[in-house]
């Protein structure tokens, strides 16, 4: 399944803390393998908050493959692209995760915000990174999923470019396909495009 998921478009917020630091406090780098577990439990619970297109049945599968063990490995797997947002005093706030490249080009499978910072431009510099990390292996694109319309149109505003529709295409629920060409530059990031090929600012 290769799915990108940006919960400010999902449906309503639940439980989304506010921000307690200033936006340009947040920071965007590779997940180390020692947050393996901080950031299974952030997945966890955005899933849970987020997803609500999704049946119990698909979240539960989800959680019990993407687990401590399994995201420490595949963090110091570096042809993947574990991405996490990190405010200030070290909290994670979002997350990527991208699987390796094939034939050049790169999907994120991925992408979750916490809803109370969302709308603040981290789901883009989310993005950004992972553009970064598959174009510095040389990938010439990025692809991904979106559930809902609104997550369709608002990857079309970033930048990327509406590929195809699947209905019903995982646990019934229907998808978007969407690339963006890297030749062609990365996401609007607002104005913070300078990554390193690790995902981290440069």
């Amino acid at each position: 399944m290769t799915a990108i998921r940006h919960p400010a478009h999902d449906g309503p917020l639940k439980r989304g803390r506010q921000a307690s630091r200033p936006d340009d406090e947040i920071a965007v780098r590779a997940i180390a393998a020692h947050e393996a577990a901080l950031f299974a439990r952030l997945f966890a619970r955005l899933l849970d908050e987020t997803l609500v297109v999704f049946p119990a049945q698909a979240l539960e599968q989800t959680l019990s493959k993407m687990n401590t063990d399994h995201l420490q490995a595949i963090s110091q797997d570096h042809t993947w692209a574990m991405l996490g947002a990190f405010a200030g005093h070290g909290e994670p706030l979002g997350l990527c995760f991208g699987a390796p490249a094939e034939a050049g080009v790169g999907t994120v499978i991925w992408l979750l915000v916490d809803p109370g910072y969302q709308r603040r431009g981290i789901g883009r510099n989310l993005l950004a990174a992972a553009s970064a990390h598959y174009e510095a292996r040389g990938c010439h694109k990025i692809k991904l999923t979106a559930p809902t319309a609104a997550a369709r149109d608002y990857y079309v505003h970033i930048g990327m470019q509406l590929e195809g529709f699947h209905p019903r295409h995982w646990w019934g629920v229907d998808f978007w396909s969407l690339g963006l060409n890297l030749s062609s530059g990365t996401p609007d990031s607002g104005g913070s495009r300078n990554f390193n090929g690790d995902g981290t600012r440069g």
